[in-house]
């Protein structure tokens, strides 16, 4: 049996900011958030339960900004009942001090908050003022109940010079810092194109990252092995994310789909848990079965002859589907750095 490792659960698909890149594409909603056709409380009982029975041991709650959900304690608390890591995908406005405190009581809680920058950086990109502080402040709070907290940035033109501040407010606060080019391949970020970094600017990221890391700073630059030098290379579980070999996403409607990222590709959804059986959506779906059945030994383009194909898998598989309409498409940064010569031929 294929065992599940790992789910995403976009708990909902409203939010309260409006990232400019945002890869779910979320719908503007304040406090007053009346659901629409999300999983109920008893549904997502039974999802959990069988999530656990399949093996999975972790489960990430995201959104949307999952905290509009007025349930989300009563989530939390299902998955907690059946042993999970917890880890909130957040922005970080909505935590006050009576989250940090019921969540402060619990050891297998992390939380990964997304910082786009300085003050103006960050607003300019999610879209809402005052956003800053109100991040900030759930950070402190967090930080004072001594829940586990990463920094996620997605990087791209607007704020590419922010990268020292956000590296010096890691440092200051001693927290990990994750940084992660732009999307632009699902959701708003198909919007945003030119925003996107050229091979000269990742290049001299590479070298920034390495070099701060060097000196102690706890960052990590999410990008696929072959272009890291070795002490930067993020260890992995499961070679591209794990999709289909450990890792699938749930969204908030229940659809079951490679991961959180795929909403938008209807052809890539394995099924309904309001049809049919989470375990017999993972165990039988043709479209897992068929992708459990790719061979990273056929990758194409550069893929296909990187010795770091094996632990690596090609990288995001979604986003090579995305820009080749195939799942064994090359990895398109790592095919550009080869193309313009940026890699050694004896890779």
């Amino acid at each position: 049996m294929t065992k599940l490792d790992t789910i995403f659960f976009n708990l909902t698909e409203a939010c309260n900011l409006k990232c400019s890149y945002c890869y779910a594409n979320a719908k503007q909603g304040g406090n007053n958030h009346t659901p629409k056709n999300e999983l109920n409380l008893n549904e997502i009982s039974i999802l959990a339960a069988e999530a656990r029975e399949l093996g999975a041991e972790r489960v990430n709650l995201t959104g949307g900004e999952v905290f509009l959900r007025k349930d989300w304690f009563k989530v939390f608390k299902i998955f907690d009942s059946l042993d999970f890591s917890i880890e909130f995908s957040s922005n970080g406005t909505l935590i006050d001090q009576k989250i940090a405190d019921e969540l402060g009581k619990y050891s297998n809680v992390g939380f990964l908050i997304s910082l786009d920058g300085d003050k103006e950086t960050h607003e300019l990109m999610r879209g809402v003022p005052g956003s800053f502080d109100k991040t900030m402040k759930g950070i402190q709070l967090l930080e004072k109940v001594q829940i586990p907290c990463q920094i996620n940035t997605v990087i791209n033109k607007a704020n590419y010079s922010s990268v020292p501040f956000l590296t010096k407010f890691s440092r200051d606060k001693d927290i990990s810092l994750r940084l992660t080019l732009l999307n632009c391949s699902t959701g708003r970020g198909k919007e945003s194109k030119g925003l996107a970094l050229d091979t000269d600017q990742i290049a001299n990221l590479i070298k920034y990252c390495h070099e701060v890391r060097l000196r102690g700073s706890r960052l990590f630059l999410n990008l696929p092995p072959l272009l890291l030098p070795p002490e930067d290379i993020i260890p992995i579980r499961n070679p591209s994310c794990g999709w289909a070999n450990g890792l699938c996403g749930i969204l908030p409607n229940g659809d079951i789909s490679v991961c959180a990222l795929a909403h938008e590709h209807k052809e890539l959804v394995a099924g309904n848990i309001r049809e049919r059986s989470l375990k017999d959506i993972w165990l039988n779906s043709a479209l897992f079965n068929e992708l459990r059945g790719l061979n990273s030994q056929n990758l194409e383009g550069v893929c296909g002859k990187c010795t770091f194909r094996e632990i690596c898998g090609g990288a995001c598989r979604l986003s090579a589907y995305m820009n080749s309409s195939s799942f064994l498409g090359p990895c398109s940064i790592c095919q550009e750095f080869y193309d313009k010569g940026l890699v050694k031929e004896n890779f």
